[in-house]
């Protein structure tokens, strides 16, 4: 590898020194001669530079060399600058362009500092991202040699000024535009190298009278010379106005106010100032005599006058310049030796111009134009190029080669003028546009028919021989015998003018000045023009048809007929029904136009009647049947003279007929007057003025002045000059412009017609009479004629010498420096170079098949580029190919060909489609076939494009293709199609190129329909009932009900969408009801809407979202505002609606799902930005929608398929996207995924995240998002890093360098991802639920998985209370027959050490841990049976506890301390009994709820807010009772009054409850919508975000730890009593106090303490099951230890109901053994109290029992 480094290096030297030392090469690479001296001006060469104070040259040499990767490092090594001899050096050395073979192409990629231009990453393909338009590698060198290029040349800032006229007579559209060029973000990006930074509306131009306004948007103004040129219609200010009364002809525009310069004259005129120079020879040898005059001329002070009008100055003394006369010189060479001629030639092309022959005369150059030569009995004359024969002398005297752009090279005469060849001036051929008018004589009709057949299916345009194309016919009149005369009628869109349809009598109405038929053949052969005014008049009859018929039956079926009809439907070609409605009708109203005429000479009854008219308030009733909406005076008659005039009161009219035919009495204004001079016959009156403009009629008028006298048409020149346009001739004549066209003078035999400018005589004229000047542009100015010029604008060019010729436009790109001069075809540097390439280029291509000519058109830079066209009759593909291939040799002589390229045919057609056409619907576009012209013969290769991005045959794009075209067939469009179609047809070298754009005016967002599709509704009390139906579109577009039947429409907005409502009336039979809504306008766009009327005994389901329904019934109602999809609901036995589908997706998802079906790598960058955009804004409504999450699963999944490279911004997209669909706020949405296995969302969604993951492209970067952290990192062996103190990556010995490592940590992705493993989904599983209990990190070494790494990763637990059973784990996607799961192969658990988790694996994947929380996963099913069960239980034994309460009253609270107890008892059974009454309340609103939809907030509320509250109240009464013992036991001496006492009960009971529930009400509601309670399973205080539970668990565990303390003082102090007692007394002491303890736990609440045991360990079952057990029976223990265990209670009942007691009296025993046997003794054995009266027994007055029996007494 070293030798050959070292060989590379030294060939690299070697060849740059023979470059530069070489003299052919030396001269070739720089253009010069060593013996010439380059002048100064000519250093200016690409490859070339001369330094100016050293002279030294500096060349840049591009080489390719063929090599491996050594040589950069060579060249690399090599130490700069190298000295190659005593005079040159090697300065710098740069490797651009790498190109390596990629499978069967190459791959061109840029070194640093180097890129490629757009044009190349486009026509080439970029193979990484194009950014800032340019990319660093393409797919294969470019056909012309080029290099990289340096990246700052290539992004230089190009900024272009575009206008656009737009046409439209539709103001709503004027100010739609306005609106969103307003509402628009600047700078709109429209490809990586192109963006739009500002767009303006500056001229907006409308019809005015019969001319136009054209008025400037602000800031835009008219300069001043347009001002006064067109005439303003409003101030001119600042030498500037805001609108003029023309179209300027020059089509310009209003310009921005401050770049306005131009200044108006003063309203009066300064006067005008002449400007003289004088010279004055003074003749003197008199030297003082001149320096005298310097002295005086010097010490003036310039100006100073002469007098009043004459100023000097400045006075020199000068010898003067002297004058330069430019001739040209023809000179004619007699000789026959060509020998001499080549030696002309040489010497004239090595003379160095200018060069002068004496001190006067320069000569600036000397070119050969003609060379004749005898040829058979003439001569030709032949011209050396750039000089042609013009198109008059060629066809004059024959030309002997081609005559091409009206020119030709040879002719065979010797002229008789001695004119000889002038300068080419490549113009254009002239094309002509003729309208042609056939008159077809014919009777019948099939003929008509048929040739309508004919003309309907021709494709248009259509050629007739290679000169001539039809690009339109259209069958305008036909005429008919009518009676003795004719009727001639119109074809649409033509129609007959006002003037004929008045002179020939119209046989239809008369509409928009126009009409559509005639009674007459006019005599001037005039046929129907097209009307440019109005569309087809259409007529709209409402018919009424009355069935008269008893037939329920006939009535419905006619019914269905109608609803099932597609309207609007045809009768025949010219009717159409739009609507059927079966109706009662409403009352007939009819309108009548009552006239009447008052016959009175009275002037003041007139006046009256005025007055009264004007003060009546209309409409006013004659009676119940008559009202009259209007009275107006139309026509007043009078006498005038022998006759009358009728007078039209104001805003009547006289029609123009009447007005022409009694003669009008005042001017006629719009086709209309005032009044006429006669009484109509008819008893016809002044019409209302419909306010049209008058019919204006524009003449061109041409008048002949035959005058010799020069001086008169002088002076009218100058009077035309100053007359102000335009001016009136009378009332209705107006003259807009008057121009001298032509003028016509003797000469010789003949005469000379002359036009003036800017006329010009076309081409054909100059052709048949012989031009006198020089034909131009197909023009000439001078003419023999009878007729006069044309205006240049009004003259159609047309091609004269047209052939069946294909014109193959290519460039070939030479090795040459491109100079200025080059670009002028006029230079002799142009000259001589077209004069050495075109020969050799015909030379080249003179062997294709058909060839004609060969014609250089220009050069431009670029090296040199050569643009030239091929005339051919037709195109060989392999012939063209083969001289291409041959260019290369032929050029060798003059340079080296870089590239060569052939440009397309671009068609003058757009690609059509029937339009408008709206989202979702498909629609092919049609390519082709190429017209002749364009040489394709056969395609061969088709590519489509949209925009910049190629369009794959896949997913929604089918392209089809054939010999003649190609077809686009797009099944779902979506608003990104929204663009320019490029279509490219194949042929060899040749390609025809297409282009249609679908815009925002033909591809509209589809009308989304929101109507419930099915629904119910129950009959209530046997009565007529209303229910609504309503229908919903977004706008523009607007809904209505199909076959509505009784009932009130309404038109409203809600929540910006169209709403149509109306109320259905129905009885209380069972039927279904369907109805139709449809989008108005548009066909196609309906939904039906079902209605099921039901008996309300039978409704079991009733909910807000689906209404109410029966078992089995089926509701499906729309989906929201800004989605689109269907939900289905079925009522069940359990009386909920369960949801059976949920389609609803936002519709934006959906249209960016269906795009990313047709996505590519470039726009995959704009894409993901939209994405994340959309996402962001919608995050409430996505979060909720499964359906939306799924597709934006789809979307990522079709993103990471197309993508090769992703960069940084890229991935911020993409990672902003996904942390909205994985956050908390999720969790139910993708638990309802999870549950659908054959879905399969979460392992997509991971398996996406590795696919994008691999295609991550820059160096080091981190993306951070809320939940998400991804860091990419460049990897020399080993790797290390500590994720945000959640988790550390530990990575060893990996053997790898210049590797990168991708990790990324998904905080949330428990949310996403089940805990599932093969374990958990056994049948048999009964283990304890697992949870995922660490964050998810991905990671992956350059996308490869292929590495066994040795990799720790020590995870930081999410909930440090799970302990049991650390999983280590990684996403398995082969698991459960592909559905994924969690699999622990290849990772092993290492410890469990200070809450954190230490793994080790020997792959990479996406990992995590899994946790064990203890509990099976049935144990929440069985804890719910458990606390239901206990609530029911206490809530009967609460009411059994307070009807004791209220038998034994008045017995129980006779003394102070039993009355507070039992006041405190009461109010606690009363708190807990309402608070269980309201939770199983609570339990039931929640169940009529699907599990996946959120609690209904009002109902949920009203429990929440009340359970909260009677617990609290039941927690306060136990603290009340608490206090209560304590105030007993310990301050024994110390008394307060029972009214205190209850004061503080109550107010702690009920006052602090009440505040508290109120305050979290206040606090908590209003933060999120449902603030307050949670949004999923049950009713009960919110603890997310608003942490609202607090107010809660606060309270509770404050008064337990309260509670408990004072149970542990009493029992203290009763122990301290028992210790002063006897052994007998202590054991009754410890008995008391072990009831006491059982009395007061759930008295005090104290078994809710179990709590804090479940936050210790809340795995463990027992701790459960007793919580639930003992928290749900509180009521029971309440009744039993409270109540029934109580002495004295049982006494006082069993004294109150008797029938308890076995006989009426008690046996006591006289013996400490005797025992009563009543009916507690069961209760006295269970509380361990064998007896329960001592009446013999000794006295015992032991303190202690004195204690236990006072407490037992309370």
């Amino acid at each position: 590898m070293a030798r050959l480094t070292l060989g590379l290096s030294a060939c690299s030297l070697l060849l740059l020194y023979l470059i530069l030392e070489s003299k052919e090469s030396f001269t070739a690479l720089a253009g010069w001669r060593p013996e010439d001296i380059p002048p100064k001006e000519m250093l200016r060469q690409k490859r070339a530079t001369a330094d100016d104070a050293t002279f030294n040259w500096t060349y840049v040499i591009d080489i390719e060399v063929n090599g491996s990767s050594g040589l950069i490092a060579a060249l690399n090594n090599i130490s700069l600058p190298v000295q190659l001899n005593n005079i040159t050096q090697i300065s710098e050395i740069q490797v651009t362009t790498a190109c390596t073979p990629v499978g069967a192409g190459e791959q061109c990629r840029c070194q640093e500092g180097f890129a490629w231009p757009i044009e190349s990453c486009l026509a080439h393909g970029a193979c990484d991202v194009i950014s800032k338009g340019v990319c660093t590698c393409i797919n294969g060198p470019p056909a012309d040699g080029q290099s990289c290029q340096p990246i700052e040349s290539l992004q230089a800032e190009v900024v272009l000024e575009v206008v656009v006229e737009l046409h439209l007579i539709d103001l709503a559209t004027l100010e739609t535009l306005r609106a969103r060029l307003e509402n628009s973000s600047f700078p709109l990006a429209l490809s990586p190298a192109v963006e739009i930074t500002d767009i303006n509306i500056t001229t907006v131009c409308s019809p005015f009278g019969a001319g136009f306004q054209c008025t400037c948007e602000d800031p835009y103004r008219w300069p001043c010379d347009k001002c006064l040129l067109h005439g303003s219609c409003d101030n001119i200010t600042d030498e500037t106005c805001g609108c003029i009364n023309a179209l300027p002809p020059d089509e310009e525009y209003c310009q921005l106010s401050q770049l306005i310069n131009t200044t108006c004259p003063f309203t009066t005129c300064p006067p005008v100032v002449y400007e003289y120079l004088t010279t004055i020879e003074l003749q003197t040898t008199n030297v003082t005599v001149i320096e005298e005059l310097r002295s005086i001329l010097d010490n003036i002070s310039y100006p100073f006058p002469i007098d009043s009008n004459i100023l000097i100055s400045e006075v020199n003394i000068t010898t003067g310049p002297p004058v330069v006369y430019e001739y040209l010189t023809t000179i004619e060479l007699q000789t026959t030796n060509v020998t001499v001629i080549e030696e002309l030639r040489s010497i004239l092309d090595n003379i160095s111009y200018p060069f002068p022959i004496d001190s006067n005369i320069l000569i600036s150059e000397v070119n050969i134009t003609t060379v004749c030569s005898p040829f058979g009995a003439g001569f030709q004359c032949t011209c050396e190029d750039p000089y042609r024969w013009p198109c008059d002398k060629c066809l004059l005297h024959g030309s002997c080669d081609n005559i091409t752009d009206e020119t030709c090279g040879c002719i065979n005469a010797l002229p008789p003028d001695e004119e000889y060849c002038q300068l080419s001036q490549l113009s254009p051929p002239v094309v002509y546009e003729y309208l042609t008018t056939i008159e077809l004589q014919t009777t019948n009709v099939t003929v008509i028919e048929e040739l309508r057949s004919i003309l309907d299916n021709i494709s248009y345009p259509f050629p007739i021989d290679s000169n001539i194309l039809i690009s339109e016919v259209n069958i305008t009149t036909v005429c008919s015998p009518f009676g003795a005369g004719f009727q001639c009628t119109c074809e649409d869109p033509y129609r007959w003018p006002c003037d004929k349809c008045l002179l020939h009598g119209s046989c239809d109405n008369i509409t928009d000045e126009t009409c559509g038929c005639i009674n007459a053949l006019p005599p001037d052969e005039e046929y129907c023009q097209l009307s440019q005014l109005s569309p087809p008049v259409v007529y709209e009859y409402l018919t009424t048809i009355e069935l008269q018929t008893t037939n329920v039956t006939v009535i419905e079926e006619l019914r269905i007929i109608l609803d099932n009809i597609s309207y609007p439907f045809p009768i025949d070609s010219n009717i159409l029904i739009s609507e059927v409605n079966i109706t009662t009708g409403p009352p007939v109203v009819y309108e009548y136009l009552t006239t009447i005429e008052l016959q009175t000479t009275n002037v003041t009854v007139i006046e009256e009647l005025r007055s009264i008219l004007d003060n009546i308030s209309y409409p006013f009733p004659l009676d119940s049947n008559i009202l009259i909406s209007e009275v107006n005076i139309t026509t007043v008659c009078s006498p005038f003279g022998a006759g009358f005039q009728c007078t039209c009161e104001d805003p009547y009219r006289w029609p123009c007929d009447k007005c022409l035919l009694h003669g009008s009495c005042d001017n006629i204004t719009d086709e209309t007057c005032g009044c006429i001079n006669a009484l109509p016959p008819d008893e016809e009156y002044c019409q209302l003025s419909q306010l049209s403009p008058p019919l204006v009629y524009e003449y061109l008028t041409t008048i002949e002045l035959q005058t010799t006298n020069v001086t008169v048409i002088e002076e009218l020149r100058s009077i035309l000059d100053n007359i102000s346009y335009p001016f009136p001739i009378d009332s209705n004549i107006l003259i807009s412009e008057v121009n001298i066209t032509t003028v016509c003078s003797p000469f010789g035999a003949g005469f000379q017609c002359t036009c003036e400018d800017p006329y010009r005589w076309p081409c054909d004229k100059c052709l048949l009479h012989g031009s006198c000047d020089n034909i131009t542009d197909e023009t000439t100015e001078d003419v023999i004629d009878d007729t006069h010029c044309n205006h240049v604008k009004d003259m159609t060019r047309v091609l004269l010498c047209l052939s069946d010729e294909i014109e193959v436009v290519m460039l070939m790109t030479l090795d040459l420096t491109f100079t200025p001069e080059l670009s002028n075809p006029t230079s002799s540097q142009f000259i001589d170079l077209r004069g050495r390439v075109q020969p050799v280029l015909e030379a080249n291509y003179r062997s294709l098949t058909g060839f004609r000519s060969i014609n250089v058109r220009g050069f431009s830079a670029g090296s040199v580029v050569v643009d030239f066209t091929i005339r051919t009759t037709t195109v060989v593909d392999e012939e063209l190919t083969a001289a291409n291939d041959n260019l290369e040799q032929s050029f060798e002589p003059i340079a080296a060909v870089l590239g060569l390229t052939t440009e397309p045919f671009i068609s003058p057609d757009p690609i059509t489609f029937p339009s408008p056409v709206y989202t979702g619907q498909a629609r092919t576009l049609t390519c082709g076939p190429p017209p002749p012209q364009a040489g394709i013969r056969v395609v061969t290769g088709v590519s489509w494009t949209l925009g910049t991005n190629p369009v794959q045959n896949r997913g929604r794009f089918q392209i089809t293709s054939s010999a003649t075209g190609s077809m686009l067939t797009i099944s779902n469009l979506v608003p990104s199609d929204r663009g320019a179609f490029t279509c490219t047809l194949v042929s060899g070298a040749l390609r025809f190129i297409q282009r249609g754009r679908f815009t925002t005016a033909t591809l509209l967002a589809a009308p989304v329909l929101l109507v419930k599709r099915e629904s119910n509704a129950a009959c209530r009390g046997g009565v007529v009932t209303d229910t609504p139906r309503r229908c919903c579109v977004q706008p523009p577009y607007r809904a209505q009900w199909v076959g509505v039947t009784p009932g009130t429409v309404q038109e409203s907005v809600e929540q910006g969408n169209n709403c149509v409502q109306y109320d259905y009336r129905f009885d209380c039979t069972p039927t279904t009801v369907t109805t139709i809504c449809r989008v108005i306008g548009i066909p196609g766009f309906q939904a039906s809407s079902r209605l099921n009327i039901i008996r309300a005994a039978a409704v079991i389901c009733n909910n807000t979202l689906y209404g109410e329904g029966e078992l089995g019934d089926e509701s499906r109602p729309e989906c929201d505002i800004g989605l689109e999809g269907e939900r289905l609901a079925v009522c069940q036995a359990s009386r909920v609606w369960l949801t059976q589908i949920n389609t609803c997706i936002l519709t934006r998802i959906n249209n960016l799902l269906t795009q990313s079906e047709s996505l590519n790598q470039n726009s995959v960058p704009t894409f993901v930005a939209e994405l994340s955009g959309l996402v962001s804004d919608n995050q409430t409504q996505i979060t909720n929608s499964p359906v939306s999450i799924s597709a934006i699963v789809d979307i990522l999944i079709n993103v990471g398929n197309v993508s090769t490279i992703i960069e940084e911004e890229t991935m911020q997209s993409i990672l902003n996207t996904v942390d909205v669909i994985v956050g908390d706020v999720t969790v139910e949405s993708w638990t309802v995924l999870n549950n659908n296995r054959s879905l399969n969302t979460s392992s997509l969604f991971l398996g996406s995240m590795e696919t994008i993951t691999q295609f991550l492209s820059g160096d080091d970067f981190s993306v951070t998002t809320p939940s998400i952290l991804l860091n990419r990192t460049r990897l020399s062996d080993s790797f290390m890093a500590d994720i945000n103190s959640s988790l550390v990556i530990n990575l060893q010995n990996t053997n790898l360098t210049d590797t990168f490592i991708t990790t990324i940590t998904f905080s949330t992705l428990s949310n996403v991802l089940p805990p599932r493993t093969n374990a958990s989904q056994d049948a048999n599983a009964t283990g304890p639920e697992i949870l995922i209990n660490a964050a998810v990190v991905l990671i992956q070494l350059n996308g490869s998985r292929a590495l066994r790494p040795n990799l720790t990763l020590s995870y930081r637990k999410r909930n440090t209370s799970l302990t049991e059973d650390p999983q280590c784990v990684f996403w398995n996607f082969q698991l459960l027959d592909f559905q994924g799961g969690w699999d622990n192969e290849g990772c092993t658990f290492v410890s469990d050490v200070d809450d954190v988790v230490r793994c080790n694996c020997n792959h990479l994947t996406s990992f995590s841990i899994l946790m064990s929380t203890g509990l099976p996963p049935g144990a929440a099913e069985a804890l719910d049976i458990i606390t239901y069960i206990g609530v029911a239980i206490s809530i009967v034994s609460l009411v059994i506890c307070l009807i004791i309460e209220a038998l034994t009253w008045k017995a129980m609270t006779r003394n102070t301390t039993s009355y507070l107890r039992h006041v405190s008892l009461v109010n606690i059974a009363v708190s807990l009994l309402i608070a269980d009454i309201w939770f199983i309340i609570g339990a039931a609103i929640t169940s009529e709820t699907d599990p996946t939809e959120m609690v209904p907030l009002a109902a949920c509320s009203a429990a929440t807010f009340f359970i909260h509250l009677f617990y609290l109240a039941l927690f306060f009464w136990m603290l009340v009772s608490a206090l209560l013992l304590f105030y007993r036991t310990v301050m024994v001496f110390s008394h307060m009054s029972k009214a205190t006492m209850l004061a503080i009960g109550f107010s702690l009971g009920y006052g602090a409850p009440l505040v508290i529930a109120v305050v979290t009400v206040a606090a908590t509601a209003p933060q999120v919508p449902q603030g307050y309670i949670r949004e999923y399973n049950g009713c009960w205080l919110r603890w997310e975000d608003t942490f609202a539970l607090l107010a809660f668990i606060i309270p509770a565990g404050v008064i337990v730890f309260i509670n408990f303390v004072i149970l542990i003082v009493v029992l203290t102090k009763m122990l301290r009593r028992g210790v002063e007692s006897s052994h007998s007394e202590e054991k009754n002491t410890l008995l008391v106090i072990l009831r006491s303890v059982a009395i007061l736990f759930p008295t005090f609440g104290l078994t809710w303490a179990l709590g804090a045991g479940l936050m210790v360990a809340p795995r463990n079952l027992g701790l459960h099951v007793t919580f639930a057990l003992f928290n749900s029976l509180q009521g029971f223990f309440i009744l039993v230890f409270g109540t029934l265990m109580d002495p004295k209670v049982r006494a006082a009942l069993s004294r109150t109901i008797p029938a308890l007691n076995s006989s009426s009296n008690q046996t006591r025993t006289t013996s400490g053994g005797g025992s009563s046997t009543g009916r507690w003794a069961l209760l006295n054995r269970i509380r361990g109290r064998r007896d329960v009266y001592h009446v013999t027994g000794a006295a015992n007055t032991s303190s202690s029992n004195t204690a236990s029996e006072s407490y037992l007494n309370i």
